[in-house]
């Protein structure tokens, strides 16, 4: 899904982690990722020497240029709204 930054215009493309959707994320971000069932986490490596932690409800970004984030709930909200198709093509 794609989402537009409110502050900057910038399109983004973004995916909860809910907990249920291991394959959805792992696939959306290209990589395998780690399940920790104990505190209902994930985990992805960015490299060799450094990785992101996601929370149950938190929001993965994938920004234009392909670089990754990790935002809360109630931040991604704020800061983010969804951008249908229609819009995209007048872009």
């Amino acid at each position: 899904m794609k989402y537009r930054n409110k502050k900057t215009g910038a399109i983004a493309e973004a995916l909860e982690w809910t907990g249920e959707n291991s394959a959805t994320v792992s696939s959306f971000l290209g990589r395998r990722i780690e399940f920790n069932s104990s505190n209902r986490t994930m985990r992805f490596d960015l490299t060799e020497d450094s990785f992101i932690q996601a929370g149950l409800g938190d929001w993965i970004i994938k920004d234009g240029e392909g670089n990754l984030s990790v935002c809360r709930s109630n931040d991604f909200t704020s800061e983010y709204q969804e951008v249908a198709e229609e819009e995209l093509e007048l872009v």
